[in-house]
């Protein structure tokens, strides 16, 4: 995950994800394991770029699919 989480990162000019950790980290339960960023005109679009981006996320470390 961590490799393609920085690959990502690179993809544009601002990081939608960063400080990921490298791989073999233990993370205690509870931790966060990252940090994730989105821009919007509102609070709202803020919000909904978050989970949508949560989501996606969710999908590459549970299931494996980009």
């Amino acid at each position: 995950f961590g490799e393609a989480a920085l690959a990502e990162a690179l993809r544009s000019a601002w990081p939608n994800l960063a400080d990921v950790s490298p791989p073999g980290t233990l993370i205690e339960a509870g931790r966060p394991i990252l940090t994730m960023f989105a821009d919007g005109s509102t609070t709202e679009d803020v919000e909904r770029q978050l989970m949508k981006r949560v989501t996606e996320l969710e999908r590459q470390i549970y299931l494996g699919s980009s």
